[in-house]
């Protein structure tokens, strides 16, 4: 209170302070500074797939017992079952709600150490906000047996949206674990380099080196 009765500015700003003391920020406010989920846009993506190569992948030791009534040798399927594997790499698209889109390398004979280089396209996939979430390109390693199933080695799953999330919406020439999905074996079951990128339509396509569409494999499992 100033003289003669009169309220100065200072004293105005002090009585402004001192009932703004106990104001706290609405809910609307706070709001505005809580971060927000990004939803990946609509549109039509393209998921681009590579496998480049594996190592360290170990023998699958199993009994086949068709295997060895046809071999008429107990000695000759134990010897095989030891064996380096016939290595082969499936690769399948999964999408909620659809079919699984199915492709796989060529087989390289009796190694550990596996090169393919095969690149792999999966398309005509139209989705809604949101639903590239809910989509995961998943890399089975195998032992391709001549009898029966094959002997998965190992896997390993990339979340699509994860990969877009990514510079250039790829990963590149990464080396992942593979595990055993039964979880039978424990820890890595070897290791496989891939490049997977995830595309829209109207962004900019970032260069995948060697990706030629003569590479790619469209057969099914």
């Amino acid at each position: 209170m100033g003289w003669f009765g009169f309220v100065s500015d200072d004293d105005s700003e002090d009585a402004n302070n001192e009932n703004n003391i106990d104001q706290y920020p609405d809910e609307a406010h706070l709001q505005m500074y809580e971060e927000q989920p990004r939803v990946i846009p609509a549109g039509h993506y393209v998921v681009v797939a590579r496998v480049i190569e594996a190592k360290d992948l170990p023998s699958i030791r199993s009994f086949d017992l068709w295997q060895t009534v046809t071999s008429f040798s107990l000695k000759q399927a134990t010897e095989n079952a030891d064996a380096l594997p016939n290595v082969t790499t499936k690769v399948k698209l999964s999408r909620a709600g659809f079919p699984q889109q199915k492709r796989k390398t060529i087989v390289e004979k009796e190694t550990s150490q596996p090169l393919w280089n095969q690149c792999f396209y999966f398309e005509g996939m139209d989705l809604a906000n949101g639903e590239l979430d809910g989509c995961a390109v998943n890399f089975e390693v195998s032992d391709r047996r001549k009898f029966g199933k094959d002997a998965t080695i190992g896997s390993v799953e990339l979340e699509c949206s994860k990969v877009f999330e990514e510079h250039e919406h790829k990963v590149w020439h990464r080396w992942y674990h593979l595990t055993d999905p039964s979880g039978k074996r424990q820890g890595s079951q070897g290791q496989v380099k891939i490049c997977v990128q995830v595309l829209r339509r109207g962004d900019e396509e970032a260069t995948m080196a060697n990706m030629d569409p003569e590479d790619s494999d469209s057969d099914s499992d």
